[in-house]
Formats: C-alpha cells, structure tokens, sequence
C-alpha cells in the first residue's frame, strides 16, 4: 500500500469518525465531540476533558444544568467544587463559546441557548 493510500485511509477514516459526534451550534460554530474541539470558522479552541463533559451534558439536557450537577461533571475529587471555582469555570469556558450562548439562570445553574 502507498503511503498516499494509507493517508486517504486515515482521512475517511477520521471523517468517519468525526461525522457522527459534530454539532453545529451556529452558522458558523461548529462543536466536535470525537476531537474535543469547537471551530469557529479558522479558529479551534480545543477543550479540556471537564469542558467537554459540561458541553455533552448542555447539549444532551437541553435544559438548565443545576449547580450540584455541574459539581458531580466537574468534580475529580468527593470534595464540592466551591461557587468561586465554578463561576472561574464558566468565565473561561464562554471564551470558546459563540457569544451569549450559555445564560445563567440565578441561583439554579446554567442553560445553554442557540
């Protein structure tokens, strides 16, 4: 096999792959679960694993997510993350996200809105 098969290969291969895990949040933003990634036109912001759960779950719920989910999400320990640490979360996780697309509900959680 020629190394230009074995690269087309592993094209389809990733194209396969990513077709079923992509999300398009806006016209022009674009959220890919299989890489970790979102796109904005030539801009990719690529996420960590605790961003990557939180936008599954908003994705998936379609609804507010409370505090105390997000804490079990964003947990890597049984110590509760404090209101401090979460709101430091969000602050950095809107820079990846089209512009007032995650609403806080006061007091409840968060809500994802396209």
């Amino acid at each position: 096999m020629s190394s230009s098969t074995n690269l087309e290969s592993l094209s389809d291969f990733r194209d396969g792959i990513a077709c079923d895990h992509r999300y398009h949040m806006t016209i022009s933003w674009l959220y890919d679960d299989a890489f970790m990634l979102i796109k904005n036109g030539k801009i990719e912001y690529l996420l960590s694993k605790r961003e990557n759960s939180f936008l599954n779950l908003l994705l998936n719920k379609r609804g507010i997510i409370t505090y105390s989910e997000m804490t079990q999400i964003l947990s890597t320990s049984y110590d509760d993350l404090s209101q401090n640490a979460i709101r430091l979360f969000i602050k950095d996780f809107r820079k990846k996200l089209p512009v007032n697309s995650l609403k806080n509900i006061q007091g409840v959680g968060y809500k994802l809105v396209l």
